[in-house]
């Protein structure tokens, strides 16, 4: 019987009791970021620092990412599909993403997963950290190899993204853009007013996670801490001045119980208020 999800989220408990299910893919996405706040790819952390067993290692910064767009972009949806495909995931596969950060990587693939259709994905709540807090085993190496490539097709689901011309016009309050929206920001910087009937709010990532082994904090928590974009009862966009934390915001509204969440598809720029 395939593992079942019942939340965007599990824990490692749950990890623990499914490693080995022959439906269940775990994926690192462990992007580091080097001192001159660089990004890298994490593949060498995965092979030689060590790893959850039986996980594959997804690049981020080149396979799910667009080749020719600057910072961190989706591929177009063909070049998607053919990256999850290469993960060995398919369409009866459940994933399960981590990372060695605050679960900002693994949101993002979490979020690219879900948004070529794939729904049968889950973030480990506090990742690595979290694994290995519990002196939970791992392994070194390069991981679970993918024998052959999946069937994995995928069906796009743009409406899930907001492109950044719009996003700019948004932040811009531009009487162009008619429909009211609140823009959520995972950085510690304070969004504007966007427009007359708009609203912002600043969610920092360090204020949805713990800091002891960076699991999010509880259902509870996250819905007074987003509690004036649920009361909005507006569309919800996630952005950030770095590109990265908007889809960690996105789980954790998700968890709070958000449904008309949609992310910026690059960097939308910060000032402070």
């Amino acid at each position: 019987m395939s593992p079942v999800f019942e939340s965007p989220v599990v824990s490692t408990q749950w990890l623990a009791d499914h490693l080995g299910s022959p439906a269940l893919v775990v994926i690192d996405a462990t992007v580091m970021v080097s001192g001159d706040g660089e990004y890298r790819c994490g593949r060498d952390h995965f092979e030689r620092s060590g790893h959850i067993p039986g996980a594959r290692f997804a690049d981020l910064l080149t396979e799910f990412s667009h080749p020719d767009a600057p910072g961190l972009h989706r591929p177009d949806p063909a070049c998607l599909a053919g990256a999850v495909a290469r993960l060995g995931i398919s369409t009866d596969s459940r994933v399960v993403v981590y990372d060695t950060q605050r679960g900002q990587w693994a949101a993002r693939l979490w979020w690219l997963l879900r948004t070529t259709g794939f729904d049968e994905v889950a973030v480990l709540d506090g990742g690595l950290t979290a694994w290995l807090g519990e002196h939970r085993s791992v392994e070194t190496g390069g991981g679970s190899r993918v024998s052959q490539l999946s069937d994995f097709v995928g069906t796009p689901r743009p409406e899930l993204w907001v492109d950044p011309v719009t996003a700019a016009a948004v932040h811009a309050g531009s009487p162009e853009v008619l429909t009211p929206v609140t823009v959520v920001s995972g950085s510690k910087l304070e969004l504007p007013r966007t427009g007359p009937g708009d609203r912002a709010l600043s969610v920092p990532l360090t204020s949805i996670t713990r800091s002891s082994d960076h699991t999010l904090v509880s259902d509870a928590k996250l819905r007074e801490l987003y509690a004036p974009a649920l009361r909005s009862g507006l569309p919800i966009i996630t952005a950030d001045g770095g590109e990265v934390t908007a889809s960690a915001t996105a789980l954790a509204l998700a968890l709070a119980g958000a449904r008309d969440v949609r992310v910026l598809d690059g960097r939308l720029p910060l000032v402070p208020a």
